[in-house]
């Protein structure tokens, strides 16, 4: 775990390092098997999937650093990932409440069901 958390934290050298890409993908392949569903780990095993490590605008990159045209949902068609506006907003609401208890009624989710509610 220690391994693969290293590994994350220095993300830019997996990209430029081949021997590190095949070790991060190998950690992160064996932590599906044991964590997350063994089948579908070991269908990417044999296939030879990638792992996604960044993404930035229309874009997706994996753990050597290839560059994939982003074509799922999330929003990207809109704005992309990683827009600045976006990430602004969330560093905004992270630093002034990151978490609702829902014990109290929250201002930020009545405002996003109007909003929802006008368009719908």
């Amino acid at each position: 775990m220690k391994e693969n958390q290293q590994l994350l934290e220095n993300i830019e050298e997996i990209d430029h390092n081949p021997h590190k890409a095949a070790e991060f993908r190998h950690l992160v392949i064996q932590q599906h098997k044991c964590h997350v569903n063994k089948s579908l780990a070991k269908l990417a095993d044999l296939m030879g999937t990638h792992i996604e490590v960044r993404s930035s605008g229309n874009y997706i990159f994996d753990e050597r650093g290839e560059k994939y045209l982003a074509c799922g949902g999330y929003g990207v068609f809109t704005i992309g990932h990683c827009h600045p506006t976006v990430i602004e907003a969330v560093k905004s609401q992270l630093e002034r409440h990151p978490l609702s208890t829902r014990a109290l009624l929250n201002a930020e989710l009545a405002q996003a069901a109007e909003t929802l509610a006008s368009v719908t």
